[in-house]
């Protein structure tokens, strides 16, 4: 089994838009603002994510879970950036800072919940929050409100393998790729974190030289290895802990 897609459960690299194909798409709309958030309340301090940390919260008798995100130096990247590329303040925010890369995959997916976790919207609070004063001291206060997940939750298992290849492949027909494809960024088969992907029309990755095969290459190896394990009859658990 290659990387290349070769087998029905690998993604082929041929499923990549190209420059023309990703530089027709729109601009993704702005993410919905989540509406209740003046009534958010924590409960526990989840774990630690990507870029910022993870709270389960309340809001009246229903519960979430709250992706906060960290600062984002907006003015370190651009000079970074800037003295190499053409690239004003306002395109390194939108483009290259991980809360609104989230929130533009999330715009595109819609209602779609079989490919990624359920998000019900962003929020923000631009002098911080009250009841997060003594978990989170960067202010603003942004994050996305998620369905709140079991915490025995598997990543996934070779069964749900066939589930997330179709959903990659969705997720490339939408002009979305998803890099940093590993067992902890899924849930229940689904991806439960978008932080780290590029939505088109970006130039994001054509600046950067980004090989947008790279990532379809580690989600063939991710779930290759699931199905390896899978076929050599062992536990759904050994099959996570073995995957790249």
């Amino acid at each position: 089994m290659t990387s290349s897609g070769s087998a029905s459960n690998t993604v082929d690299f041929h499923l990549i838009p190209d420059s023309q194909t990703w530089d027709s798409f729109s601009v993704p709309t702005e993410l919905r603002q989540f509406p209740h958030s003046n009534l958010i309340k924590p409960i526990r301090f989840l774990g630690q994510g990507n870029y910022g940390r993870v709270f389960e919260i309340s809001v009246g008798y229903k519960r979430y879970a709250l992706n906060q995100f960290e600062s984002f130096d907006t003015e370190a990247v651009h000079e970074r950036l800037s003295s190499r590329f053409i690239i004003s303040m306002g395109e390194v925010e939108m483009l290259c800072d991980p809360f609104q890369r989230e929130c533009q995959a999330y715009s595109r997916i819609g209602e779609n919940h079989q490919i990624a976790v359920r998000c019900y919207g962003s929020v923000t609070f631009p002098t911080g929050h009250k009841y997060f004063s003594r978990f989170i001291q960067s202010v603003p206060l942004r994050g996305l409100v998620k369905e709140l997940i079991p915490d025995s939750d598997l990543p996934f298992t070779p069964q749900q393998v066939g589930k997330m290849v179709a959903g990659f492949k969705t997720l490339l027909k939408m002009g979305i790729v998803m890099f940093d494809n590993r067992p902890e960024n899924y849930v229940g088969g689904r991806r439960r974190d978008l932080s780290d992907s590029y939505t088109a029309p970006s130039w994001i990755p054509a600046m950067l030289k980004r090989d947008l095969k790279d990532p379809v290459a580690q989600f063939n190896r991710m779930v290759e290895g699931a199905q390896e394990c899978k076929s050599g009859g062992t536990t759904e658990e050994e099959s996570v802990l073995s995957t790249v």
